[in-house]
C-alpha cells in the first residue's frame, strides 16, 4: 500500500502542476483561490492504481455498522474507498479529505473506521501547509480518534497520510489501534517525510 500511496501523491503533484490529463478544476467565482483542491482527484488516482495492480476495490461503500450522522434514524454510512481480501471481506478502508474541515468531519469518519474491523487509511490533501496547519489538523485527528477509540473492535494498522501540493511533500505515519489504546500524535515530526521532487524528474 505504501507504493500505491507514493504513486498517488506523485500523480497529484503532476495534476497540480498541470502535467497530467487529470486537472484540478478552476474556480470562476472565488476571489481567494484559483483552483479547487479536493479529495476527488485522489479518489480517481487511487482507483487507477488499484486497477493497474489488479486489486479488487469499490467506491462509496456502505458500512456494516449503522450510524446516526444526520436525521434521527440509524443507517449505513459510506466509506470513500475499500479494497477486498476475499469475497466482501475488507482489506483496507480509505477515507479521503482535503483542506481543513470541521472537527465533526473527523469524528464521524473515525467512528466509521474504528467499527470497520480492518486496516484503515486517512489520506489528506493540502494545497499548502505550515507548522500551525499541522498543529490544528493533528489536534482534530487526536480528538476525533479519542472520541471513538472505546468502540474499537480488534487490532489493526492505520495509516495517516498528508500530501502537500505546493511543497511537493508526502507525510506518512503508521500506527496500531485497538480498543481504548491510542497514542496521540504529538507533531508532524513523527511522520515519515518524503520529498517528492526527486520522483518528478
Amino acid at each position: 500500500m505504501d507504493k500505491i500511496i507514493l504513486n498517488v501523491a506523485i500523480n497529484l503533484i503532476k495534476c497540480y502542476n498541470k502535467n497530467s490529463l487529470l486537472t484540478f478544476p478552476k474556480y470562476y467565482n472565488n476571489s481567494k483561490e484559483e483552483i479547487r483542491v479536493s479529495e476527488q482527484e485522489s479518489k480517481i488516482l487511487f482507483t487507477n492504481e488499484f486497477i493497474n495492480n489488479n486489486i479488487r476495490f469499490a467506491v462509496e461503500v456502505p458500512t456494516i455498522s449503522k450510524h446516526m450522522q444526520t436525521g434521527t434514524v440509524l443507517k449505513s454510512a459510506r466509506f470513500d474507498l475499500v479494497t477486498y481480501k476475499n469475497g466482501y471481506d475488507f482489506d483496507w478502508v480509505i477515507e479521503l479529505k482535503s483542506k481543513n474541515p470541521p472537527l465533526k468531519h473527523f469524528t464521524k469518519d473515525f467512528e466509521k473506521m474504528v467499527l470497520a474491523e480492518t486496516n484503515c487509511m486517512w489520506f489528506h490533501t493540502l494545497k499548502n501547509a505550515n507548522k500551525n496547519t499541522y498543529i490544528v489538523l493533528l489536534e482534530k485527528i487526536n480528538k476525533g480518534i479519542n472520541s471513538v477509540i472505546n468502540k474499537y473492535i480488534g487490532k489493526y494498522n492505520w495509516k495517516i497520510v498528508f500530501i502537500v501540493l505546493e511543497k511537493k511533500e508526502l507525510y506518512m505515519l503508521n500506527t496500531i489501534l485497538e480498543n481504548g489504546k491510542y497514542n496521540e500524535i504529538k507533531s508532524i515530526g513523527q511522520f515519515q517525510r518524503i520529498d517528492l521532487t526527486e520522483h518528478l524528474e
